[in-house]
């Protein structure tokens, strides 16, 4: 008995241990990475005289001072090599129990710098109300899931997919106007011209072609929401559905799911359709990638066929997710190399990469194929918004050195070092499909990286929340594996990540959590949300039609509102890029609408619109300016 258990605390110990040494890396680049910020910050920071382009008066973008040179790819850099580097370290020769001391004060230096231990002790004793409540509503319905899903799993499937059609097409507020004519004006513009080459997409194609059958058929705006909905519940049901087959622990997909839905559905600022854009239909192609290659294989044709079609219509992400593929293949090349290498007396590396290119060939050649038709339809390999805005940088806050995105990336640390620490124990497809989970969250944090808004980690939370249940897979198959008996302690720490990232997001978000699921309960006992049309504004089109005498040269230089006037006005947009908030170049703006002036264009705009008047007035060449009902008219 005796002996049990020193096997047992040396096993507990061992995989401690990993995770406090290949921590390391991770923490020494995170200390250095804010030592450093302000270098990181400057360099590669645009020049001023393409900064001074754009004025921005009206603080769309955040305001000019915010540009954060090369720190995005810092962080990618980061996150994608600190695992590796924490599997040498620990591979290394330096004392193993050295190595411990030294990781462990540099964790508890880590979690202090971020303010867990100050938050957990210090937060209004009214808080606890919401922790509670966080826990109870996980605990509850996790255990409720997985009771069902024993009892009959088609009973369970049935009550998921209940839940998630009450949560996903339920809402409990009005929509972002400003941010749904993001995604409706592009296939407006497209409607008009017939050519997606004259149309600026600034959030891909694919987002737009449900707002291009919803204007096509002149049905509500409202009607977008259905599509964003409709996108979350397969994002939610797919992740289910993957998590169950792709974990050894098929438990931990209920709490995969019910972690999923109460970060994304209700940490956040509002509901979850509120901004259209953040939803699945944009942020979550990620997903369909991993379960092609998990179920299918990394190198099978029908994984080349989705990196093909993502490449083509949601190609800022595709190209993203190309970087990611590409360094996976390209790890497993090394790998493999290495050990064909080490098992063979006579090895051609030749022979050896000939074989590595006739087996993934074909998805090279449809993913260069997608390039190559993005190309043709736009007329640019990667999506000029990539360009436009990432030129000048525009909005790019830096990341805080309290942003919850760390303790993100830190279970993501763990779940790389114990692949690479204990891949024999893996079995080949598994390896490969977690290495390159890990790959597309990395990728996917990309929206997030330089955005260090904390509601964007609830934006690509479902990635992130993945990677740390993975870990706790990882840590729960080897506990398993290890020890004789595994209880107790052993399941304390399988469970850790998904503990720490439930603590945090207990402490941080849980007043925005019993916020948003009162008003949900709100909605469901006071019937749904009444939508309500509010753009354009009542009696506007009449106004505007009587500044302009009923032409229909008109081009508005309204903020927020543009493209409902164009819509609901039945006019056409003489600019490609809308809404004219995406036109980033102020000056650009001017000259536009001056050559709009001199072609006999009305141009209007919000009479109370103070920056207009200081900033884009004086530089008009008009004749006259009429104003009424809140807009102003400019014509020669």
């Amino acid at each position: 008995m005796q002996r049990q258990e020193t096997e047992n605390t040396r096993s507990r110990t061992g995989l401690l241990s990993v995770l406090i040494i290949a921590g390391i890396p991770f923490l020494y680049c995170y200390f250095m990475f804010f030592a450093f910020h302000d270098s990181i910050l400057n360099f590669h920071r645009p020049s001023d005289q393409m900064i001074s382009l754009v004025l921005d008066p009206h603080n769309i973008f955040g305001g000019n001072d915010q540009h954060d040179g090369i720190e995005p790819y810092v962080l990618f850099l980061m996150v994608l090599l600190t695992g590796p580097l924490g599997y040498l370290l620990y591979r290394s020769n330096f004392p193993k129990n050295v190595l411990t001391v030294i990781g462990g004060i540099l964790w508890a230096v880590f979690f202090f710098e971020l303010h867990l231990f100050q938050n957990f002790f210090t937060q209004p004793g009214g808080n606890i109300i919401n922790w509670i409540t966080v826990v109870v509503v996980f605990a509850g319905f996790t255990f409720l899931l997985k009771w069902v899903y024993e009892k009959s799993s088609l009973l369970g499937q049935f009550l998921v997919a209940q839940l998630l059609l009450i949560i996903c097409f339920i809402p409990y507020c009005d929509i972002s106007y400003f941010d749904y004519s993001f995604l409706l004006a592009p296939a407006l513009r497209w409607i008009q011209t017939g050519r997606i080459s004259d149309t600026f997409f600034q959030y891909d194609i694919l987002p737009s072609i449900p707002a291009l059958y919803i204007l096509k058929n002149h049905l509500s705006v409202y009607a977008y929401r259905y599509a964003a909905e409709g996108s979350m519940f397969v994002l939610m049901a797919g992740l289910f559905i993957t998590a169950r087959k792709f974990f050894m622990n098929k438990n931990l997909a209920f709490a995969l799911l019910v972690l999923a839905v109460m970060i994304r559905f209700f940490m956040g600022l509002s509901d979850v359709t509120f901004c259209a854009q953040s939803t699945a239909i944009r942020l979550d192609w990620w997903l369909l990638l991993f379960a092609a290659a998990y179920f299918f294989g990394l190198a099978d044709i029908r994984t080349g066929i989705v990196m093909f079609l993502l490449l083509i219509f949601i190609n800022q992400w595709g190209v993203i997710y190309l970087a990611c593929y590409l360094a996976v293949v390209g790890c497993l090349f090394l790998l493999d190399a290495y050990n064909s290498f080490q098992h063979k007396e006579s090895f051609s590396f030749l022979s050896f990469a000939s074989g590595y290119v006739k087996k993934f060939g074909a998805n090279l050649a449809l993913c260069l194929a997608g390039m190559i038709v993005f190309r043709i339809l736009t007329g640019s390999f990667i999506d000029e918004s990539v360009k436009f805005f990432g030129g000048f940088q525009i909005g790019m806050l830096p990341i805080e050195q309290t942003s919850l995105f760390w303790y993100f990336a830190a279970t993501y640390v763990f779940a790389a070092t114990l692949l690479l620490v204990y891949r024999k124990l893996f079995a080949e497809h598994y390896f490969v499909s977690a290495v390159f989970l890990l790959a597309l969250s990395a990728g996917n944090c990309m929206y997030f990286f330089g955005r260090s808004h904390e509601n964007n980690v609830i934006h690509v939370s479902t990635s992130l929340v993945f990677v740390t249940v993975l870990c706790c897979d990882l840590l729960w198959t080897l506990s398993k594996n290890e020890l004789e008996s595994f209880k107790g302690m052993n399941k304390l720490i399988s469970a850790s990540p998904l503990v720490l990232v439930l603590l945090v997001l207990m402490t941080n978000n849980s007043a925005a959590f019993v916020n948003n699921a009162g008003g949900f309960v709100h909605t469901l006992k006071n019937g749904p949300w009444t939508y309500e049309e509010e753009m354009p504004v009542p009696g506007a089109l009449e106004t505007i039609k009587a500044l302009t005498n009923g032409s229909p040269k008109v081009y508005f230089m309204t903020l927020g509102d543009d493209f409902y006037l164009y819509y609901r006005g039945g006019y056409n947009m003489p600019a490609k890029i809308n809404p004219i908030q995406s036109w980033c170049i102020y000056q650009e703006q001017i000259d536009f609408a001056n050559q709009k002036l001199a072609e006999g264009y009305y141009i209007i705009a919000p009479g109370n619109d103070v920056c207009f008047r200081k900033d884009f007035l004086p530089k008009m060449k008009y004749n006259h300016l009429t104003g009424q009902g809140g807009y102003i008219a400019l014509s020669n």
